[in-house]
């Protein structure tokens, strides 16, 4: 590898600390290990190994940076011609596996282990596992409950009387008080001064409480008046005019409170101006250009209203203000109870010599400078002989240390001027593990302080980036460009810290042509909430309702399938050094979810539905994968035999291989009894044919199989059961021939892993390692499996999982999906720089008791957590190298809107409108309009390529197999004698009653296309069964064939509807006067990414402009401020005679609703092609009760008679006028109960 000249510069640096800001994709890791060659290497003055500390993130990557050392140390050494430099390299080659290159944890292990006498521990400590951990907190709240509810002492009468007044009638909430304040020990250097201060503060009389809750709620008003008032001082000074005008009331306002709360911070001063803020309104005349109207109802909605309004309000500030002494008491309460339990864990934790690894970093400090009673620590005498015995200190992933960790290696460090040794290389934009107790500030504070001179030590940037293609680059420059800040991501994005395209390149003329990222928006529905269920109502496709993932992964599977179907190829460089292009594989691509939970599972069902090989890693992948599902289930069956699903899996599964028929001809064995009952008979019944005795004898090996097992469990350890299961059903064999084997197989031997560890803590019950196995699943701890590599699957992984990797192509899905915040509502907030806010609700004095620094803390919080989201989706889009493929839901129009407010504005979208955004997809959305990433520049693509996608658009892709028919109910259990006869004989007519299938029988939501197909079809439509309606085919994802294979000229019918109706929703009606006026307007959606251009090609101009010449569609262009277009709705009818009947929802769209003095009038568009009259006749006829319920729905809604309504039919060039009387009931009945 060539070097660039500033990894150059940052290898051969010397004489002072050096701060590298690396960014992604620029070598890092090899400039490392290349400084760590040269110092050994260095002809003035070699460094020996062993008087080096290089401190790594992972044990993974101290393991890959010691091999990488040791392979150029031998590198060096053979191309060396000096003997004695010769000699050198080679001893310290010997010496890498023993020098000190890891993590920080480990380190600090060694040197309490080496001093373990002088803090009283023992040296041959355990360090816990995470999982082990949780189980012994667990353990020692327990202990502390029990004290709690049976001590005579006035703490445990105090968390009495607090558990009293609780909503709930448990304990769960202060347990997890008391273990989340112990936790955030670990971030703080000063923990007993940090404590001790939270104590001060809330000791004191109801009056110098409520005046302390009075100052700080006053600074945080104070402090949010003043940013916003500087925000929109820069923002008014390049505005026109007129916005101008509109802005300054604002701007003198936020003036004005922020200068009373500095100068009188006093109770009157502050609800003064609280009133002031609720009462103010941002008057917004019309006339404003689109731009500034935007602006304007952002200001409104982002700053005035959520920023102030909602968070600052009389009644809540006088609310705080008189429970500030009930909500003193109970964080005094708290910190006791928190000290009690920490206190009898550490004692544990000894007895047991077992710690933690913040337990370890905490002895560490403490042996390299004691705790001051003022300033900062001293460096001991063991810190002073580490400072001499390390001429160097590197860090490799700076930005992810914590508080604690930059203390220890402060303290390790040369201070003296000139000699300060510390080399730390990192990346602020890629600090992502804040729940680790990473703080990035400390990165930026500590780059200001070099800048500034008030720490010794320089600053050096790189920049070249190796990994991403030069558009990919170019693009991820102007969009992040867009977003950074100081005060959001910690960073300016400033030229130096922007990315440089760094690596050699080849034509691809697969991938050359078109835009390297892609932005994918699925239009959320009006009304429609995040996350909701949606059935879509589609002109010829019955869909079962998909959730946003499911659309997502669609998409993405789609996607996929095109790129392999197009041929796309990727560079690669072969054993020669050179670059070549290589067909793109399933192993090239990555699809990357913010959360895994569900989530990865949901993606890995619909690729695997499309028939694309893929792997989930984390928790999900352990826990949730059908092979350690049917390894759990035997493991339930061993543990309690009468389990009836875990039973019924089982004998579904690979280890049994039953069909769906055989269950339930063994379940009609006894059809009143439990299913294992149903077994047991049918495992010594009497075959009735060959089948059945080859059924039987199947079923009786399955259960002595289970049998062997169970003798197994009684006399083995678990580790040895689960080997004896995997032998006995070749497992391991059959999970390595599936796709993804080896990764399955990885699955596999992690909870055989789990169940070692878990035997070695003498533990051995098969029910209470399934517990355990809960437990884990409970607390979302990560079991660590590697991704297999090498493996031809498309890998599913969070963004966490994939930072330090790199992807030829890459899917970011899920971003529309808001934020994750629920910690910043967390009833208990600790924060460094705050302090302890806590909120509880007093149920019997029906009051919310809340310190005045909960709200503060959460908002700092809250803050904290935007950030780390951005430098998500900086390092989501920096691990691709070709491709980027970005897809959200977002609400209908909101790319509009982005456009309209941000594209015109010439630089960053406002601080506090990036502040205010609720998922990664705004940030996306705002960014590339204000960089103009979908515009063109003369005769090259866009830097991002958007597409909009109407969720109608998946139905048919996306149909997913109808739910399974439920169980049959179990007999009611023998009921004891005491109870009375006459309660039996009621419960007994009650079980035996037969069943009112009316409501079952009717569905609870129809789409309206489902209403007219089940019509269509008629009454013989199950004659073949309840099953025979689909096959598996039916829930195939349909893909279009590749352009080279269709036939010349082919129209397929499914898009051009589908280009037709993306036409008529967004077009200009006036422009359907002419076939030269639609081609422009055709060209004006294009550019405006409403339709595709594959979708303009399909567009019949000439039928459209025949449309737009009829009477109606010059209504319509005279109009067209009155008409609606695809418009939902959800109505509900009665679809039987009886009058106590329970309503069926009806959902559909109407393609255009227009409104006229007489009353509405109803279009549907169709774009059928029939050869003669009669078939025409007949769609017409088809189409009728669709429009008669849009007719029926509309007048029901609107209140308004509907006049007209009418099938287009565009190719047809024919108008169809429908009656618009209701459709006759037993129409609608007989289709609801086809459904």
């Amino acid at each position: 590898m060539n070097l660039t000249p500033s990894q150059q510069q940052a290898i051969d640096h010397r004489g002072c600390n050096l701060l590298l800001s690396a960014s992604a994709g620029s070598g890092k890791t090899e400039v490392l290990a290349r400084r760590v060659l040269a110092l050994i290497a260095d002809p003035q003055h070699p460094c020996p190994v062993e008087r080096l500390l290089v401190v790594t993130f992972t044990r993974a990557a101290a393991a890959e940076l010691r091999v990488r050392i040791g392979r150029m140390l031998r590198e060096a050494a053979a191309t060396t011609s000096d003997a004695h430099m010769r000699d050198h390299l080679r001893r310290q080659e010997i010496l890498v596996d023993s020098a000190d290159i890891g993590t920080i944890d480990a380190w600090c292990a060694r040197i309490v282990r080496a001093h373990a006498a002088e803090i009283g521990v023992d040296p041959a400590f355990v360090m816990l596992s995470e999982e082990d951990a949780w189980l012994l907190r667990r353990h020692v709240l327990d202990e502390l409950f029990t004290w709690i509810y049976s001590a005579a002492d006035p703490l445990a009468q105090a968390a009495r009387e607090w558990l009293k007044r609780t909503t709930r009638p448990d304990d769960k909430f202060l347990r997890r008080h008391v273990e989340k304040l112990n936790q955030f020990r670990e971030n703080l250097v000063e923990v007993d001064a940090w404590l001790a201060r939270q104590r001060d503060l809330h000791a004191a009389g109801p009056d110098e409480l409520r005046a302390r809750a009075c100052v700080t709620l006053t600074a945080a008003l104070a402090q949010e008046c003043a940013f916003q008032h500087q925000q929109l001082t820069a923002l008014l000074a390049g505005a026109a005019r007129e916005l101008s005008t509109v802005l300054q009331p604002y701007h003198e306002s936020l003036a004005d409170w922020n200068a009373r709360l500095t100068q009188e911070p006093q109770e009157a001063a502050l609800l003064a101006v609280l009133d002031e803020i609720d009462a103010f309104k941002l008057r917004k005349p019309r006339g404003l250009p689109p731009d500034a109207a935007a602006l304007c109802t952002d200001i409104q909605t982002r700053w005035l209203k959520r920023r102030l309004q909602a968070c600052w309000s009389r009644d809540e500030a006088v609310r705080l203000l008189d429970t500030a002494p009930a909500a003193a008491a109970l964080v005094t309460t708290l910190l006791d109870l928190e000290q009690r339990f920490h206190t009898r864990l550490s004692e544990i934790k000894r007895s047991q010599a077992t710690y933690e690894f913040g337990d370890v970093l905490r002895m560490a400090l403490d042996l390299l400078a004691p705790p001051a009673a003022t300033g900062p620590r001293t460096p001991s005498a063991i810190a002073q002989r580490l400072q001499q015995r390390y001429e160097h200190v590197l860090v490799d992933e700076y930005q992810d240390t914590s508080p604690v960790q930059v203390e220890i290696l402060r303290l390790v460090t040369r201070p003296q001027p000139g000699r300060s040794n510390r080399f730390m290389v990192g990346d602020i934009k890629q600090s992502i593990y804040g729940f680790r107790q990473a703080e990035p500030r400390l990165f930026s504070e500590l780059l200001q302080d070099f800048a500034a001179d008030r720490q010794e030590g320089i600053v050096q940037y790189l920049s070249d980036n190796f990994r991403s293609h030069p558009a990919i680059v170019a693009a991820l420059n102007r969009l992040f460009a867009m977003l950074f800040d100081p005060a959001l991501g910690g960073t300016a994005f400033a030229p130096d810290e922007r990315l440089r395209a760094g690596r050699d390149e080849i034509p691809n003329p697969s991938l050359d042509a078109n835009p390297r990222v892609e932005l994918h928006i699925i239009e959320q529905p009006a009304g429609r909430s995040a996350g909701q269920n949606e059935a879509e109502d589609s002109e010829d496709n019955n869909a079962v309702p998909l959730e946003r993932m499911e659309r997502e992964a669609l998409l993405a599977a789609d996607r996929i399938h095109g790129l392999l179907r197009d041929g796309v190829q990727v560079p690669e460089r072969g054993p020669d050094g050179r670059l070549s292009l290589r067909p793109l594989r399933l192993a090239d691509i990555v699809i990357l979810l913010r959360s895994a939970k569900q989530n990865a599972a949901v993606v890995a069902r619909i690729l695997r539905q499309a028939g694309i090989a893929c792997i989930t890693s984390g928790r999900d992948a352990l826990l949730d994968v059908p092979e350690v599902m049917d390894v759990r289930n035997v493991l339930a069956l061993l543990a309690n035999r009468r389990q009836e699903l875990p039973l019924a899996a089982y004998l579904r599964s690979p280890m049994v291989g039953l069909s769906l028929p055989e269950l339930l001809q063994i379940r009609a064995a006894a059809p009143h009894a439990d299913f294992c009952d149903a077994v047991a008979t049918f495992c010594t019944g009497k075959p009735r044919d060959q089948a059945g005795a080859a059924l039987q004898a199947k079923l009786r090996a399955a259960m002595a199989q289970l049998d062997r097992w169970a003798i197994t469990a009684r006399e083995q350890e678990l580790p040895e059961l689960l080997r004896q299961i995997y032998n006995d059903t070749a497992w391991l064999l059959f999970a390595q021939a599936l796709p993804g084997g080896e990764h399955r197989v990885a699955l596999l031997r992690a909870l055989e892993r789990f169940a070692i560890d878990f035997a070695r803590r003498g533990q051995h019950g098969v029910a209470e390692f399934d517990a355990y196995l809960e437990d884990l699943a409970t607390a979302e701890l990560d079991p660590g499996v590697p991704v297999a590599a090498g493996e031809n699957v498309v890998r599913i992984m969070t963004i966490h999982a994939a930072k330090g990797l790199e992807f030829p192509v890459v899917f970011l899905l899920n971003t529309g999906s808001r934020f994750n915040l629920s910690r910043t509502n967390e009833p208990l907030q600790c924060d460094a720089s705050t302090g302890l806010g806590l909120t509880f609700f007093d149920y019997p004095a029906r009051l919310k008791v809340t310190s005045a620094r909960h709200p503060i803390a959460a908002r700092h919080g809250r803050t904290r957590e935007i950030e780390e989201e951005l430098r998500l989706l900086y390092v989501a889009t920096t691990r691709a190298r070709e491709q980027l493929i970005i897809c959200g839901h977002a609400k209908p129009d909101a790319w509009d809107t982005a456009c309209t407010q941000f594209a015109a504005a010439g630089g960053p979208p406002p601080l506090p409108t990036r502040l205010g955004a609720t998922s990664l997809l705004d940030w996306v959305m705002m960014a590339a309009a204000a960089a103009g990433l979908h515009e063109r520049s003369g005769n090259t693509c866009a830097a991002l390529e958007v597409t909009l996608h109407q969720p109608q658009e998946e139905n048919g892709r996306g149909s997913l197999p109808p739910s399974a028919p439920p169980e049959p109910l179990r007999a009611p259990a023998q009921l004891a004698p005491s109870v009375g006869a006459a309660w039996l004989e009621h419960s007994r007519l009650l079980l035996e009653a037969p069943i009112d299938r009316t409501l079952a029988d009717l569905p609870a939501v129809l789409s309206v296309s489902a209403v007219k197909q089940l019509a269509a079809r008629g009454p013989d439509w199950r004659a073949g069964g309840p099953d025979s309606a689909h096959t598996v085919r039916d829930f195939i994802p349909r893909l279009s064939l590749p352009k080279c294979l269709q036939a010349s000229g082919e129209i397929d019918g499914r898009e051009l509807g589908t280009a037709c109706h993306k036409f008529l929703q967004f077009a200009d009606f006036a422009a359907l006067a002419s076939e030269s006026a639609i081609r422009q307007e055709i060209d004006r959606l294009v550019r405006s990414a409403r339709i595709s251009a594959e979708q303009a090609a399909l567009l019949p101009v000439d039928d459209l402009a025949w449309f737009g010449a009829t009477p109606l569609g010059r209504q319509l262009a005279l109009r067209a401020a009155a008409a609606a277009r695809e418009v939902p709705f959800v109505y509900a009818c009665r679809l039987t005679a009886s009058a106590n009947a329970e309503a069926t929802i009806i959902r559909g769209v109407i393609d255009c609703l227009l409104e006229t003095a007489a009353g509405l009038v109803i279009l549907d568009y169709k774009t059928d092609r029939v050869p003669d009259d009669a078939a025409l006749q007949e769609r017409i006829n088809t189409y009728t009760l669709q429009l008669q319920l849009y007719a029926q729905a509309a007048a029901q809604i609107f209140a308004r008679p509907v006049t007209r309504a009418v099938l287009v039919f565009i190719r047809q060039r024919y108008l169809a006028d429908v009656t618009v009387a209701p459709p006759p009931l037993a129409q609608l009945l007989n289709a609801a109960t086809l459904a």
